[in-house]
């Protein structure tokens, strides 16, 4: 149009270095019209303004955007020229401080405005079943530099302007070609010799119903155009194209092709991030990793836990760094205080293969809290750490290859540290809960002990818990000593708790025993003896050193109960008491009684049994004493229970 175009070019120097954009050469589009006419920063346009340097200075601030010299184009009094495809192409290069060329060619090619949809040929999209739609294809690729890179671009005529009306003239003759020229180098001992040697083009095909096709492939000259150099990567290689058609339209009181908008096919020579290897898990496990989910490790109860997160490049000489976080928002980490978590390997950049080795000791003076009254643990948080792995394509290449650091980065890979320990017995919870001497040591200072009448039911349970809320625990009794005669051992059942606003269905379980006592049981009374077991198999050796880890759950403790049989503590009293003679034998002295009278004995005993109770009170004897006769009685005499 008759206004100004203004082409504004951002830079800026990871060194911090003052930056001297120029301009590295143009092409007109035919030898009628002049050359191009620049101006910088508003001044007065003139023919040679484009090729002069100007100094612009720039902090080393890579996330901020930094205005770059301002080019003015002027399209007054432009003849059309012989070329209709373009009017001319200008390209840029960059030096800094110290002369080093440090940007690529730079190509702007100014067209001319869009055609008329109106008999002029369209871009359009088609998917892989050939269904097309009248929108812009993709435009923006990125390639890997080791792949082959090629695309299709299609072309075709409408019978109306309306969007939705997919009707294709088929009659129509649409061609496709590469829209204008690459600036050239005006200067012999600076010319890229190589600047055409990315792409290749091929014919413009009709590929029927009034479709035309033209297939791109990017790519080095010097490899077929089968793939780039790998140091090609973070290149930007762009090919433009427009679709004309016999039918013609006016520019200018000049008849030209009708002609489409230009588009431009932009491609990025990708390099390869770094990946995760084994034995980064659950790869140590030959699984395959999976990075939208967070995969567990098992920090085990009195164990070492060692883990290794590994990653290498594929890009030959590409260093790998690992950076790995606690990922947690309470401020915490596993890093530091109260879980001192350490990380050692290579994994600070210097390596083409990086590792991380995580190390951690969990055990009771290690983040565990016991409770000195109910025997219950309470373990660390679970943390997650998540690590991602970088190469060195900025430093490697020395372009803006990947994200905000201008390297490849990895996907975040994260790991779930979950504090795994086996089940334990819970004593002094109110009605659950599990009989216990001393609250720690061996099993045989821990057993508790009860008390129990002959003949009198007593009733007692194992209650048990597991610190990991996700857990089922299961008491199981153990055979040795087995279970006393006369003893009634009730199912396992699941305690539903809640802790920290967690539900648990089943990490607390308790099983019920009764025990009616026989006679003959008084001398060595009874013992109970019982295990626990939860569901987790996180930390089945060698994952932890504890044998009773097994595939089918971790065993806990085993814990017992000792139950002595009271046995009454009979003898006589009163006025009338038995004697011993010289053999321990026990009588009654003799006593006389006339003939035809009645005469009466008191005989007397007593039980002094007892229980002691748990605030140190006797609890009395509940046996009921009876006096009976070893032998028969003379003729006229009868026993009398008063």
């Amino acid at each position: 149009n008759s206004n100004n175009n203004i082409i504004q070019v951002p830079l800026f120097d990871l060194d911090g270095n003052s930056l001297h954009p120029y301009t590295f050469g143009s092409t007109v589009a035919s030898a009628g019209l002049g050359a191009i006419r620049c101006a910088r920063d508003g001044s007065t346009f003139t023919k040679s303004g484009c090729g002069m340097d100007k100094v612009a200075n720039y902090e080393n601030k890579p996330d901020t955007m930094y205005d770059g010299n301002l080019y003015y184009f002027d399209f007054t009094a432009k003849t059309l020229p012989e070329n209709t495809q373009f009017l001319y192409s200008v390209a840029m290069l960059c030096n800094d401080d110290f002369g080093n060329i440090i940007t690529f060619i730079f190509n702007v090619n100014l067209q001319f405005p869009n055609s008329a949809k109106a008999n002029s040929p369209e871009f359009i999209s088609v998917d892989g079943a050939g269904t097309i739609t009248r929108s812009r294809p993709q435009a923006n690729f990125e390639c890997k530099w080791n792949e082959r890179c090629s695309f299709t671009v299609y072309a075709a005529m409408f019978s109306n302007v309306d969007p939705s009306d997919l009707t294709v003239m088929p009659n129509a003759v649409v061609e496709i070609a590469q829209d204008g020229p690459i600036a050239v180098v005006e200067s012999s001992t600076t010319a890229d010799s190589t600047i055409n040697q990315f792409a290749t083009i091929g014919q413009s095909m009709l590929i029927g119903g009034g479709i035309t096709a033209l297939n791109v492939t990017f790519g080095r000259s010097s490899k077929n155009f089968s793939s780039f150099d790998q140091g090609d990567i973070g290149l930007f290689r762009v090919a433009c194209f427009r679709a004309s058609s016999a039918s013609v339209q006016a520019f200018s009181g000049v008849q030209i092709p009708a002609t489409s908008g230009p588009v431009c096919f932009k491609v990025k020579v990708g390099g390869h991030a770094p990946n995760f290897i084994a034995p980064t898990p659950p790869m140590d496990k030959n699984l395959p990793i999976e990075y939208n989910q967070v995969t567990p490790v098992a920090v085990c109860y009195n164990a070492l836990v060692t883990f290794t997160i590994k990653a290498s490049d594929q890009d030959s000489g590409d260093l790998v760094s690992i950076n790995t976080l606690d990922a947690g928002a309470d401020g915490q980490s596993l890093f530091a205080a109260p879980y001192f978590a350490t990380k050692t390997g290579n994994y600070q950049g210097y390596t083409t293969v990086a590792d991380v080795v995580i190390e951690y000791t969990f055990s009771d003076s290690s983040g565990v809290t016991v409770d000195p009254i109910t025997r219950r643990k309470l373990f660390p948080n679970s943390r997650v750490i998540c690590s991602i792995a970088s190469d060195s394509s900025l430093f490697q290449y020395l372009r803006w290859v990947g994200n905000t650091t201008g390297n490849l980065l990895s996907p975040q890979k994260c790991h779930g540290i979950m504090f795994e320990g086996p089940p334990y017995f819970v004593t002094s919870d109110g009605i659950f809960s599990t009989p216990f001497n001393m609250l720690q040591g061996s099993r045989e200072n821990r057993t508790g002990q009860l008390q129990a009448w002959i003949h009198k039911e007593i009733n007692f349970m194992f209650y048990a818990e597991d610190t990991n809320l996700v857990d089922t625990v299961q008491i199981f009794f153990l055979s040795d000593p087995g279970i006393p005669n006369n003893a009634v051992v009730g199912p396992n059942i699941c305690r539903q708790r809640i802790v920290g606003g967690t539900t648990s269905n089943c990490s607390a379980a308790f099983r019920n025993i009764s025990w009616i006592p026989l006679p003959e049981q008084a001398e060595e009374g009874g013992k109970f003896c019982a295990t626990v077991r939860d569901s987790s198999t996180y930390c089945v050796p060698p994952q932890s050193p504890d044998p009773r880890a097994t595939i089918y759950g971790w065993y806990g403790e085993e814990q017992c109960v000792e139950v002595t049989v009271v046995k009454p503590n009979m003898s006589w009293t009163g006025n009338f008491t038995p004697i011993a003679d010289a053999a321990g034998n026990f009588f009654f002295q003799k006593r006389t009684a006339d003939v035809g009278c009645r005469y009466e004995i008191l005989l007397e005993a007593k039980d002094e049994s007892f229980m002691e109770g748990k605030d140190g009170s006797r609890i009395s004897s509940p046996y009921v004493l009876e006096v009976k006769s070893n032998g028969s009685l003379p003729n006229g005499t009868s026993l009398t229970s008063i």
